[in-house]
């Protein structure tokens, strides 16, 4: 049976798997590079593999006229979520026929960028993504495998969501006049349709109590703090008003972990194209990384 290491994906949602509750954010730091290098060295194995199989199925397989088996593809075992520059979020067990394995007809939309393709892995194969995305935006297609002897599978369906993030962390001093600012580019031009924010990540140190907020390029603003509040913010996630977290700035400072905003909620910026300078306001205090992860819808 293989053996299958997944990615630890992206810092925001691997964050929020069950199994990293309960850790500090320097547990769940050194967690997630232990298993970013296991993963690089796995994918880095697998690729040795596909060139290894490429070259000795070279020449094609045998067709049969009558009697192919049934070929399925599985499940994606992965998350169906991928970011932009980003590999991964495809990984489909093939089951029945005769390796060596082909992609057959491809219906839909590939996200743009990935490589369908097949891997072998202890002796299983996969259809799974070569290569990285490059667009943002949500993806369905369909897929079948043809086997050795030119049977083909069944269809199968996948979603696949691109998402994007866009981060500034270089240190600044921030005032109301010189707000520290984060580019965001290459989005649907309406937020609210196709595109939304899922997060603001903060490293804030001395904040002032002055409800510092964030701006998208056209200037509407979304307040953060539910109260005034001062101290020292270490990669805050903030989320919007509807998910089930405690309202930003509760409890004590150093402010960390998973928030909602504390006070206005992401749908302030319907109907505003997102692409441009987001500024992060407020009066005081050191900035020294603000992160945007914004999310198909």
């Amino acid at each position: 049976m293989a053996v299958l290491i997944n990615s630890p994906g992206h810092w925001q949602h691997f964050i929020l798997r069950n199994d990293n509750r309960g850790l500090t954010i320097e547990q769940m730091r050194q967690k997630y590079l232990k298993e970013q290098f296991t993963y690089e060295s796995y994918m880095g194995i697998i690729q040795q593999q596909q060139i290894t199989m490429s070259n000795t199925s070279a020449g094609g397989g045998r067709e049969v006229a009558n009697g192919c088996p049934t070929i399925t593809i599985g499940d994606n075992q992965e998350s169906g979520i991928v970011f932009i520059n980003d590999g991964g979020g495809l990984l489909a067990l093939i089951s029945g026929g005769e390796p060596v394995y082909t992609i057959g007809t491809i219906t839909g939309t590939v996200p743009s960028g990935f490589n369908l393709d097949i891997t072998e892995i202890d002796g299983e194969y996969y259809v799974y993504f070569d290569l990285k995305a490059d667009t943002f935006g949500s993806y369905t297609f369909s897929v079948t495998v043809l086997d050795a002897n030119n049977c083909e599978s069944a269809a199968k369906t996948f979603t696949i969501e691109v998402w994007a993030s866009f981060a500034n962390k270089t240190e600044q001093v921030v005032t109301i006049s010189d707000p520290f600012l984060i580019n965001v580019s290459g989005l649907p031009s309406i937020y609210g349709s196709g595109v939304a924010l899922d997060s603001i990540t903060l490293t804030y140190i001395s904040v002032g109590a002055s409800y510092p907020n964030i701006k998208d390029p056209n200037g509407i603003p979304a307040t953060l703090y539910n109260s005034s509040a001062t101290g020292d913010v270490t990669d805050a996630v903030i989320y919007d008003i509807t998910e089930a977290y405690p309202q930003f700035a509760t409890g004590s400072t150093p402010y960390t972990g998973l928030f909602i905003s504390g006070a206005d909620s992401f749908t302030e910026f319907d109907g505003s194209d997102p692409n441009g300078n987001w500024q992060f306001r407020g009066v005081g205090g050191t900035i020294k990384s603000v992160s945007l992860v914004f999310k198909p819808v």
